[in-house]
């Protein structure tokens, strides 16, 4: 099965540097706008003499070297859809340094299903060691082998019959070379490559490494790769458990990776939820509520029990969130209602609001939880109120529905909104 990543991964964006053009043609040409440059190469006959190729492939060349936000990539698309003289253009720009020509037959490719040209420049520009050829090389083969099916569909109009093969040589062989020379980012866009090639061993060998990499920005795209491998990416498990709680965009990944991951990763989340860094725990809990975890439900609500009385507020208002959440808390009532009501009362608003949550989502309605919401609802913390109008609300009670109107003109728009969606769905007259 070939792995397919997803066709919105963002852009590569590539460090400015200056290039010589082909045969010094674009030296001295003034930059045009592209989309003048588009309109005026459709406006050419594909049919041209090369005088009137040749200052329009100038221009092409200048846009074609460019990085940062108009990419080098993003003109080849352009130029590409052009039509008209587009084709002649592109080739003239296949006779400029390895950046250009590359560049060019990614447009040719896009024009008319050259594949020849492309498989050639990606070849040799990923074995470089040039770092902003070998980035320039790594974007142009995610790109197409991604976003347009590269190996795995072959229907490019006008590919040779043997696409599939040649295109996956050329990379399998460039993309070992930039993974084992190039920089931590190189390494990150070949193991997206790889992937998308079915090469998912290397793929997550890859990711786990960069899991451990100094940058929060690589930390964050090797743990979405592991997410998007889904089950292949278990060999990174305790990688990814050590990720949780690592910055906002990081951890947030590693735990869908681990949500994904399904059942295996049911044991090591509840330990990384009873030991470490609060913000490690917190979200080792908040994994655990996202996940349909079946019979092993009852055995992860028994361990968070334990920690509704640790003595970490943040760790005691998430395990609470997670009784609420979690199937299998349902058959230990009695003991979880008993549990959580003894932190009805506790220090922390947070731990309050979060006991005042589960109770409703429990749908328990007996009168000790109802009497326990009602008194939540003369809180000082409007939090607290808030969530004890929603349970009473989801139980069938129209005890909270004054604080429910009141809280709907909150200047707080979560609040505000949190209140007008629990009058909608539990409506009480």
């Amino acid at each position: 099965m070939v792995y397919r990543a997803s066709a919105a991964l963002p852009l590569l964006v590539l460090g400015a540097a200056v290039w010589v053009s082909p045969a010094g043609a674009c030296s001295g040409a003034a930059l045009e706008s592209l989309d003048d440059l588009v309109a005026q190469i459709a406006r050419t006959p594909s049919t041209s003499a090369p005088e009137a190729i040749e200052p329009l492939a100038a221009l092409a060349a200048e846009h074609l070297v460019r990085d940062g936000p108009l990419s080098g990539e993003a003109a080849a698309e352009r130029l590409a859809s052009a039509g008209g003289a587009a084709g002649a253009v592109l080739r003239r720009c296949l006779s400029g340094g390895r950046v250009l020509r590359l560049r060019a037959a990614y447009g040719l490719y896009l024009a008319d299903g050259a594949d020849a040209e492309l498989i050639s420049a990606l070849g040799d520009a990923l074995t470089r060691t040039d770092p902003r050829l070998r980035h320039v090389a790594l974007h142009v083969a995610l790109i197409v082998t991604i976003r347009l099916g590269g190996p795995a569909s072959g229907t490019k109009p006008g590919a040779s019959p043997d696409w599939q093969q040649r295109w996956r040589a050329a990379l399998e062989a460039g993309l070992g070379s930039a993974a084992v020379r190039g920089s931590a980012g190189d390494r990150m866009w070949a193991a997206y490559a790889l992937a998308s090639l079915g090469e998912t061993d290397v793929a997550v060998s890859m990711a786990r490494l960069l899991l451990h990499d100094s940058s929060h920005g690589l930390r964050t795209g090797a743990a979405t790769l592991l997410r998007q491998m889904g089950r292949a990416s278990l060999p990174a498990l305790d990688d990814l458990l050590a990720t949780l709680g690592d910055g906002r965009d990081a951890g947030a990944a590693a735990s869908l990776a681990l949500v994904g991951l399904g059942e295996v990763a049911i044991c090591g989340l509840c330990e990384r939820a009873e030991t470490g860094a609060t913000e490690a725990r917190c979200c080792a809990l908040f994994t655990l509520s996202a996940m349909e975890l079946g019979a092993a439900g009852p055995a992860v609500a028994e361990r968070v029990l334990t920690l509704l009385s640790d003595s970490d507020s943040r760790v005691r208002a998430s395990a609470a969130r997670v009784l609420g959440s979690v199937r299998g808390a349902d058959v230990m009532w009695p003991r979880v209602r008993e549990a959580l009501l003894a932190l009805a009362g506790d220090s922390s608003s947070e731990v309050r609001a979060s006991v005042a949550l589960a109770l409703g989502r429990l749908s328990h309605r007996d009168e000790v939880v109802t009497d326990a919401l009602a008194g939540a609802l003369r809180d000082p913390d409007a939090r607290v109120q808030l969530q004890a109008a929603i349970s009473l609300a989801r139980l069938g009670s129209d005890a909270g529905s004054p604080v429910l109107e009141a809280l709907k003109n909150s200047p707080d728009a979560t609040m505000r909104g949190q209140a007008i969606d629990a009058l909608r769905r539990w409506p009480t007259s």
